[in-house]
Order: C-alpha cells, then structure tokens, then sequence
C-alpha cells in the first residue's frame, strides 16, 4: 500500500464540515483558494502590499504522471516537476469515501507554543492551523456560496475535496536558518494596539490518503460560463478532465499551492518578519460572511523547535467555522 501525501500551503483555507473537536475521525473539508487579483480590505492605504497575484497549482513529480493521452497532460514542466494549473476548477480524488477524513488532534495545540516531546507533543495537530474565528472575531463564518456547484462566490478561485485520509500539520511557520518557530500576534497591520490572538501558525498541512497501484484525480470548471480563457481552452467540449497518477512502488509526494510564482519556484530572496508583517492574509477575509477588523499575522516572538524549517515562511493557511456543505 502506498500513499498520496498532498502538502498544502498559500492562501488556503479549510472548511470542516463538522467542529473538529466533535468529529475528528468521521470528518470531510472543502479546501478554497482565495482569489487574490483584487485588492483586499485593508486600511491607510495597506491595501497594495497584499495586492500581488497568487496562483493556484498542484504540484507533483512529472514521473509519475500517466500520459496516455486520455488524461490530462501537465500545463508546465519544469524540471523533474509537473505542474497542474487549478484557477477556476475544482478538484477532487476519484471514487474518496465521504465522511472519512481523520483531523489529527493533539491536546493543548493552538495557542501559544508547541509542545515538541516526541511521544507527548502537539506539534503536528492541526489546530496550529490560524483560527479566523479567533484571529478576528466573528470572521470564521463562510457564505454558502463558496459551495455552489456553478456560480461560485468571486472570493474562492479554486476547491479542493478533501473527504478521506488524514490532515495534519506538518511545518509551523518559522524565519529562515533558524530553530525558533514565530508567535504570530493577529492585528491590524502596523497597529500599535495589542492584537486579540496569539500563537504559533503551521504554514504547510499535509493530506494523505491510502492509494493502490495508482490514483485519478478529478479536475472540472468552477464555473459556467467560462470566462478564463485556460479554462476555456483546457475543457472545451470536455467536462471533466482526470489526472492519473502511478505510484510506481513508492509514496506519492504533491503540493497544492496558492501562492505568488516566486514562492512557488522559490526564487525570491528569503523575507524575514521582525518588521514586516504577512499582509497577505488579509485576503482570507474576502471568505467571511462578515467581519470587524482585517487582522493580520506580526510576529511577536519566538518559540524553539526540534528541526530547523528549511525556508522562510510561505503565506499561512487558515481555517474557518464548519460549513455542512463542505
């Protein structure tokens, strides 16, 4: 048995479909990317630093991709890496259990800082994932049109399904060459006001999901009326568009990504964030139904970590209050 171990990480955000607590092992989410071409709501004039596109892909080794020509072929290739555009689309894994997602849970996980033993830590649970509900009060509510099945919410650019296997944290937000994981302090950027939550933030989850000899993922338009020009191109007349993987005796190792191109190459120069905050989280609000104030991670201080995180930090994930439609 082999898996497909998915690493995910940008402007990301889950959608449980039960509160995590209450259901952890009997669960589903729906993964939306955030659209990020617009401007976000941010004050005195903020608004252009989180005004860089984020471009939505998955990522995976070009070895394992079936090409026969009844799947889709990537869009990129670089290197030994596949590339799979994913704006405007949905995507999701053939013939997944629904209801069979394990959130991997961990006690007193979320707030402050890890802790790292090896057989009593909490540093994988997925609660290091940053809470919009608390990170801005009243944010964590999504509409329910993020979840149309045509016509969706201009907020969302693409969806992931996420409805069997196991989600957990796998890296926790730190600065570059370094063992000391960032205390995020969620507030209104360069607001000299305390901010209303802390804690250490994971910005890489990992998905994984028992596979046999292959997997086929599922990719169809987001939308109707095709307005995306690669979309357009990509599907027409077609509906849907699978993607076959082999395993080839060996785990499966794949990214979602929404991020800025460099980020994804991994081109630009590392960032540390002693004076600059993440503004691109703001853009998570776009999601929420209603909210006070766009706060976003500062860092505030810095707790130690068994492993260096090789990198700076990539833009955090969130996640949200549960929706029933995810």
């Amino acid at each position: 048995m082999s898996q497909l171990l998915v690493r995910i990480t940008g402007l990301c955000a889950f959608v449980p479909k039960h509160a995590i607590r209450e259901i952890p092992k009997d669960n589903q989410m729906r993964l939306l990317l955030v659209e990020s071409n617009r401007p976000s709501d941010l004050p005195d004039g903020h608004a252009f630093h989180a005004h860089e596109p984020h471009v939505p892909v998955f990522l995976c080794p070009y070895q394992n991709v079936d090409q026969d020509k009844k799947y889709r072929q990537p869009d990129v290739v670089f290197g030994s890496t596949a590339a799979f555009y994913l704006d405007d689309q949905d995507l999701k894994i053939k013939n997944a259990k629904d209801n069979s997602l394990e959130v991997v849970l961990k006690n007193n996980a979320g707030r402050g800082c890890p802790e790292v033993d090896p057989e009593k830590g909490n540093i994988t649970s997925f609660e290091w994932v940053a809470p919009l509900a608390e990170v801005s009060p009243g944010s964590g509510k999504i509409p329910d049109s993020c979840f149309c099945s045509s016509e969706v919410d201009p907020s969302v650019i693409a969806r992931v399904e996420l409805r069997e296997g196991k989600i957990l944290t796998e890296h926790l937000a730190c600065d570059s060459s370094d063992r000391n994981a960032i205390v995020w302090e969620y507030k209104i950027p360069y607001s000299l006001k305390r901010g209303c939550h802390y804690q250490v933030a994971a910005d890489v989850v990992r998905f994984e999901v028992d596979i046999e000899d292959s997997v086929v993922l599922i990719t169809t338009p987001l939308r109707s009326n095709f307005s995306n020009v690669r979309v357009r191109d990509a599907f027409h007349p077609k509906a849907v568009l699978p993607i076959r993987l082999m395993t080839k005796e060996a785990d499966i190792y794949t990214w979602v990504k929404n991020m800025p191109w460099a980020d994804i190459f991994g081109t630009r120069e590392p960032q540390r964030y002693e004076d600059e905050p993440d503004i691109h989280f703001s853009h998570f609000y776009k999601l929420s139904s209603e909210y006070k104030d766009a706060n976003v991670p500062h860092a505030y201080g810095r707790c130690p970590l068994p492993v260096p995180h090789l990198g700076n930090p990539n833009c955090q994930p969130a996640r949200t209050e549960p929706n029933p439609n995810a």
